[in-house]
């Protein structure tokens, strides 16, 4: 991460209130792939952001649905509407458009409830804490674009130098710099991270590849400060030019944040992009 960030999620992305459930966030070099479109992640992190501030509850799932690309310029608008509030829990949906076109629709519950037990059983891979030196998962110049904010490093899987043709285990792992961080990880953070998923794609097929976004889940499990988020990728399986993959999301301190689970429409890199093609949308 360079220069001096911002300090939440909101801030990060640009994103404004305008209305009692309207907000809207004009598209910036900060939420970029190098290669000119909006990073799905931040479409849906705007989403999320937005459902919080309107229900005033804290997210717990949510879901995404991409209807289209978005970028490099333009003004993302969001509209969000809360079903009648339950006493704990609030059921909501939002619409973002670009200009009169819909690109992303999303479904979602907030809030919580008293319940006195706890468990966690999820497992967060082996792997060293983070370190600048550990190799970069997207080598080359990003000036601008979201991944120069976004500090990306390999702490379990292959680079894409070391790929062979050999498929992987099907199993990267991702440390992440929060930008602003340290603190505490808000739905935006981990709805941006999630959306990471691809990367797990190269190591798991052997060649290098990217993705376009068919939807994203979140579900959140916790809230803690980390100035890093461990990007835990399971690739489950690829057909008929479909990639399905589950994520879990882990704070510095082994806190588990949350899950996701991710299907996106795979392609071979071309020649413009062969080493980072369109790496996150």
């Amino acid at each position: 991460m360079q220069g001096v960030q911002p300090t939440s999620a909101s801030a990060f992305l640009g994103l404004d209130r305008v209305g009692e459930r309207s907000w809207r966030m004009p598209i910036s070099r900060n939420v970029l792939t190098p290669y000119g479109n909006v990073q799905g992640g931040a479409v849906l992190a705007g989403a999320v952001e937005a459902m919080e501030g309107a229900a005033g509850r804290p997210l717990v799932w949510a879901t995404g649905h991409f209807l289209g690309l978005t970028g490099p310029e333009g003004t993302l608008d969001f509209e969000v509407d809360v079903e009648p509030d339950g006493r704990q829990l609030s059921h909501a949906s939002t619409t973002v458009r670009l200009g009169g076109c819909t690109v992303l629709t999303v479904a979602g519950a907030l809030g919580s409830r008293s319940y006195p037990r706890r468990g966690q059983w999820a497992e967060r891979p082996p792997v060293p804490p983070p370190h600048p030196a550990a190799p970069v998962a997207l080598p080359g110049a990003h000036t601008g674009t979201l991944l120069e904010h976004v500090d990306i490093r390999i702490a379990a899987g292959r680079s894409l130098d070391e790929l062979d043709g050999e498929p992987g285990a099907g199993r990267t792992a991702l440390w992440c710099g929060i930008p602003g961080g340290p603190r505490v990880v808000s739905a935006g953070d981990l709805a941006l991270l999630a959306d990471l998923a691809v990367l797990g794609f190269p190591d798991a097929l052997g060649v290098p590849c990217s993705g376009r976004s068919l939807d994203n889940t979140l579900r959140i499990v916790g809230r803690a400060a980390s100035a890093w988020v461990l990007v835990a990728i399971e690739v489950q399986a690829v057909a008929d030019g479909i990639g399905h993959a589950a994520v879990s999301l882990w704070s510095e301190d082994g806190d588990l944040l949350a899950l996701a689970n991710q299907s996106l429409a795979l392609r071979e890199p071309t020649a413009r992009s062969s080493r980072a093609a369109d790496p996150i949308r």
